[in-house]
């Protein structure tokens, strides 16, 4: 999953997490109707899949920072093909596990 977040400020980035069996990337920009976005410039908090089998979008409410970890949060997840186009293709560049 790519993950746009908010990563600047005081709290410290929990950056790009490389796993046996899931990754979380971080994304760096993000492209909208030719508009391309620095994550420091965009205050979104969203994920999406990286597999185009498993289709899904997720729209959260906290930071992904270490100084968000004694907060309360949520998130919430649709496996939609057509919702997964949008935002899978608005994706630029993103930190991946060999970056």
């Amino acid at each position: 999953m790519a993950v746009e977040t908010w990563r600047s400020g005081s709290g410290k980035g929990v950056g790009t997490k490389c796993g046996k069996k899931q990754n979380v990337y971080d994304i760096n920009t993000v492209t909208i109707l030719g508009k391309t976005f620095l994550y420091t410039n965009d205050h979104s908090k969203w994920g999406v899949s990286m597999n185009s089998e498993v289709p899904a979008v997720c729209i959260g409410d906290v930071n992904r920072q270490r100084s968000q970890y004694k907060r309360g949060g949520g998130a919430v997840c649709i496996e939609d093909p057509k919702l997964w186009e949008t935002f899978h293709g608005s994706v630029g560049e993103y930190t991946d596990c060999r970056t």
